[in-house]
């Protein structure tokens, strides 16, 4: 696998699996590409988006999910972009959630008596 070319059509297979295969309404350059003339006729590949399924509102809210999807829209021109997805009223939630504080572990630790450490150096 080293060596050998990346098989780019069995990857973009498996994101037709979940993202159906665009069609002229959702990627309009889509079909004249070499993928969708040469391999996705031979195929009997997915046509409908099956992104929700696989990540239901009980799982991901509506705005995670309009982030999740808005990053993997298969038409680029469409795709959000990252620094979108960072301004989604999702990702202001996040500041209003109560994170670990950092704290110094070496610092809650007992100092070892002098002689211990002279003991440990020496072993």
């Amino acid at each position: 696998m080293l060596l050998e070319k990346p098989d780019y059509d069995a990857k973009l297979c498996a994101i037709f699996d979940v993202l159906g295969v665009p069609d002229d309404s959702t990627w309009p350059w889509f079909s004249s590409t070499p993928f969708a003339t040469e391999v996705v006729p031979e195929l009997d590949m997915q046509r409908y988006n099956l992104l929700r399924d696989l990540f239901p509102e009980t799982k991901l809210s509506r705005d995670g999910f309009e982030v999740l999807s808005g990053l993997l829209t298969c038409n680029p021109d469409k795709r959000l972009t990252a620094a979108a997805a960072l301004e989604h009223p999702w990702f202001a939630k996040v500041d209003g959630l109560e994170l670990p504080k950092k704290e110094k572990i070496a610092s809650t630790l007992p100092k070892p008596h002098k002689r211990q450490r002279l003991r440990a150096v020496c072993v």
